[in-house]
């Protein structure tokens, strides 16, 4: 593969990683971390502006550039996920990753909103979120079987996780804009809840 092709290749990967990594300052203050963030953003315009070029103009010294920089992105989105990462549920960063970059930017949307009332009762607000998903599945058994495995008892994160996976499955084959709306908002607050419960071990 030469410089170009993995670039493009790079690129393709890449873009939800960004996603992600943004979603991630939501929760995550550090300067150093924000700087490193800003940086890659920088980098990939400059990079993406000297392939342009290169095509017209096939430059060696451009070209020695382009390889230079591109093999710091690399290292910066590495040492981004070294550092940023582990200040994150395993769990929280694997939701993010099996989801497409548009998914990853809706939810960084609602976040931002919902981020800002910063009360406490975030299991109560993520419970009235799953019922409210619920309501977008047609089969009424299958609403009322949810709601009375999380009656049951305490609620544990086991117990949510097992009804995301369900919500998660019995959706499939549902094609409805206002499941979809419902069910972003629900991941959403499943990752803050995630995040914030991580933060009290």
């Amino acid at each position: 593969m030469n410089l170009f092709e993995e670039i493009a290749s790079f690129s393709k990967r890449s873009k939800q990683d960004t996603a992600i990594f943004r979603l991630l300052l939501l929760y995550n203050n550090n300067e150093s971390d924000k700087l490193c963030y800003d940086l890659i953003l920088e980098l990939t315009k400059k990079i993406d502006e000297q392939v342009v070029i290169y095509s017209k103009e096939k430059s060696e010294q451009l070209y020695n550039l382009i390889d230079n920089d591109f093999v710091t992105l690399k290292e910066l989105y590495e040492e981004y996920k070294r550092e940023v990462y582990p200040l994150f549920p395993v769990k929280g960063i694997m939701l993010l990753s099996v989801l497409p970059k548009s998914d990853v930017d809706k939810i960084y949307s609602f976040l931002s909103d919902y981020l800002k009332d910063n009360d406490s009762f975030v299991i109560d607000k993520l419970l009235f979120q799953i019922y409210k998903t619920l309501m977008y599945f047609p089969s009424a058994e299958y609403r009322s079987s949810v709601k009375e495995f999380l009656s049951q008892s305490i609620i544990t994160e086991e117990r949510l996780e097992s009804v995301m996976g369900s919500i998660k499955q019995h959706k499939k084959d549902l094609k409805s804009e206002g499941l979809e709306n419902s069910y972003i908002e629900l991941l959403a607050m499943y990752f803050d809840y995630l995040c914030k419960e991580f933060k009290h071990v």
